[in-house]
């Protein structure tokens, strides 16, 4: 059973933004996409005219920057709703919207695919090995001959396309990280590296072997086992241009291009205090949350 939304809150997460790009207008009609796809548009606040590397970039941006990477819906829907699974289109929408979620890469990655196959785009949803094989989701876009690697859901300020074909690495940096997309190998496998200071400590290997959603309902499973780490530890990071504000358990971290500090919280009621003036999530959601893991 899908989660409801009963409670009237209503916090618009519009308010991170307001970049919107018109491209050739009437080239792509907005009237063919479903009324979920126009919602999604309207929430990334973006107008899309054709399928094009212009909006692609300015898509990527939107979802980015607007669409938190966070795992209190996750523990919210399960703890007060006995849901497991991967929210609707609808009730994302939902979330987004009204509630200041996002979300992690099972609902990041294949809701923002779909926005964009519905836009025209030869997009890809393929399954990448961490630890395990296929426990994590990634995007790869063909246009106009080259391939991009997209991924909305890695906690990472991946807010533009990254080039796959070409033969140097592709690099991004911010405060004391560094992610590092390797090109591919013969087999046609690209390698996503997650730096910090100066040291590797996770990443994962993308396989090109197209995939639908309903693939990752194994691991979407296993993601709410007790052991798992989203069931275990507090998780939420947005993007700017050139700044981020994560949140792991009491931790506050905030980066720029120029560093990064680590602020520890006090207690829970701050740290819930800080959640909802920085995302945007209601007290009460987050309470239960963090009753669900026990902090």
């Amino acid at each position: 059973m899908e989660p409801e939304y009963g409670d009237g809150f209503r916090w618009s997460t519009r308010k991170w933004g307001d970049r919107r790009l018109r491209d050739a207008p009437g080239t792509f009609g907005r009237m063919a996409l479903s009324s979920l796809h126009r919602r999604y548009l309207e929430i990334l606040e973006v107008d899309v005219g054709s399928a094009s590397l212009p909006a692609l970039r300015c898509l990527v941006r939107a979802q980015v920057h607007k669409v938190p990477f966070e795992n209190i819906s996750k523990l919210y829907y399960w703890k007060a709703r006995g849901f497991r699974g991967v929210p609707s289109l609808e009730v994302y929408l939902d979330g987004i919207e009204y509630h200041g979620f996002g979300g992690t890469c099972y609902s990041n990655n294949p809701h923002f695919h779909g926005l964009l196959r519905a836009l025209g785009f030869e997009a890809r949803l393929y399954g990448a090995d961490m630890s395990q094989p296929d426990v994590h989701t990634a995007i790869s876009v063909r246009l106009d001959g080259r391939r991009y690697h997209i991924d909305t859901g890695y906690a990472a300020p991946f807010d533009r396309p990254l080039p796959q074909d070409n033969d140097a690495d592709a690099e991004i940096r911010l405060g004391n990280e560094r992610w590092v997309l390797r090109p591919a190998d013969a087999a046609g496998r690209w390698q996503m590296e997650h730096h910090r200071d100066g040291r590797l400590i996770h990443g994962y290997t993308v396989k090109p072997s197209e995939r639908v959603p309903s693939f990752f309902a194994p691991a979407i499973a296993d993601s709410f086992r007790p052991h798992s780490t989203f069931m275990k530890t507090l998780r939420l990071v947005r993007f700017g241009d050139g700044w981020s504000l994560g949140i792991q358990d009491y931790c506050v971290i905030r980066a720029t291009r120029a560093g990064h500090e680590i602020e520890r919280l006090d207690d829970r009621n701050e740290l819930i205090a800080v959640i909802a003036d920085t995302f945007g999530i209601a007290p009460d959601k987050t309470q239960v949350a963090l009753g669900a893991l026990g902090m």
